[in-house]
């Protein structure tokens, strides 16, 4: 029962997080790292809240919505990320890189919605002209945008339902075919290079060769040393 009430929790935060990306814009708010670091306290794992949101957060730090395009929607990623965490009680980066590889996919399907949500309420224009003109057929402001903010929260909240369950199947059945050998490999890794290969959002987002350069020089060093201790 406990766990059921988790899982509400945690569906509410990501509808509620997820408005905040259009709708009301609210500063870091609806940044990765702030919502990975809240909903971490929710499902009493703050810890890997943060790791998982700085994660997603230098990941997609290059892409931000600028005029009519739609960024990834990191905090599906997140959400998803951090549900397969607790539900399979994993434990340090080696056992939580495929939890955060099955959890980058959600972002783009969570952006693909958001296009469409958007192609939906262009029929609101219409009604929005009918309405100047005074017919009755028309709707006011107020009843559009609630219209749309009630019809966002119902996508969001059927999106993260769907990538969730797909989530934790698709991880069951990886832990069911290959057993502990699925996290053998990946002993090795830890937070701080999973931290530095995201890193790369915010090398791109430069747009200089010289950065690239020395950040990939700098990414294998780094990965030498740690692999070397």
């Amino acid at each position: 029962m406990h766990g059921r009430a988790l899982r509400r929790r945690q569906r509410f935060f990501f509808v509620v997080f997820s408005g905040l990306r259009f709708s009301l814009n609210l500063g870091i708010l609806e940044r990765p790292l702030v919502f990975g670091a809240i909903l971490g306290l929710v499902l009493g794992d703050v810890q890997s809240g943060i790791a998982v949101g700085l994660f997603f957060e230098l990941f997609w730090l290059d892409l931000i919505p600028a005029g009519t395009y739609i960024p990834p929607n990191s905090l599906l990623s997140v959400c998803i990320t951090l549900g397969l965490i607790r539900h399979y009680h994993l434990e340090g980066a080696g056992e939580c890189l495929p939890a955060l590889i099955l959890g980058i996919p959600g972002a783009y399907i969570g952006a693909w919605l958001e296009r469409m949500h958007r192609s939906w309420q262009d029929r609101g224009y219409n009604r929005l002209l009918a309405w100047a003109k005074g017919s009755s057929r028309g709707s006011s402001p107020q009843a559009i945008v609630r219209y749309s903010l009630i019809q966002l929260a119902s996508v969001n909240l059927l999106l993260v339902l769907i990538c969730m369950l797909a989530a934790l199947s698709i991880f069951g059945l990886a832990v069911h075919l290959s057993g502990p050998a699925l996290f053998l490999p990946l002993s090795h890794f830890s937070w701080p290079m999973l931290w530095l290969t995201a890193a790369v959002g915010g090398v791109l987002a430069l747009r200089v060769k010289d950065a690239y350069r020395g950040f990939a020089l700098g990414v294998s060093l780094v990965f030498l040393v740690l692999l070397l201790q």
